[in-house]
């Protein structure tokens, strides 16, 4: 998820007179339809949106925080309101991307293929970890075993 959100910013950065600004994404659904959906995926996976990565991230570890209880029940709920106040901010740049008009003197975007791809493949690692997330703990069980 992170790894794709900050491409696509790397991607934004690269126009010339671009600066760090929301107003960057500004359209970005419509100059780049493509591009704009992985933003909105990547940003909805680090929100907590279910059937996403970023959803089961949270709820393993506020899971686990409660399950262990005493102090760490504060702290899962200070993760929760954490992430309610993150998902302003993530969400508002989906609304930048959708319901605003693009710059008119933005530059289109032209990302190589390597770039692409490696969007893809972050795109398929969020959606698959987020739908079969048994995946990972199987995997992270399996490490646990051959490390001791």
């Amino acid at each position: 998820m992170n790894m794709g959100a900050f491409a696509v910013i790397t991607a934004l950065q690269r126009r010339p007179g671009v600066t760090s600004h929301i107003s960057t994404f500004a359209g970005l659904g419509r100059r780049d339809p493509w591009l704009g959906a992985l933003m909105a995926l990547f940003l909805l996976s680090l929100t907590g949106i279910p059937p996403l990565a970023g959803f089961w991230a949270k709820a393993y570890v506020i899971v686990a925080a409660v399950q262990a209880g005493g102090w760490l029940t504060a702290l899962a709920v200070l993760a929760m309101l954490n992430a309610a106040a993150a998902a302003f901010y993530y969400l508002r740049v989906v609304v930048y991307m959708y319901m605003r008009e693009p710059a008119e003197d933005a530059a289109p975007l032209s990302p190589g293929l390597l770039f692409r791809v490696g969007l893809a493949v972050t795109a398929v690692a969020t959606l698959v970890f987020g739908l079969f997330p048994a995946i990972l703990t199987a995997v992270s069980s399996a490490a646990d075993v051959l490390k001791g």
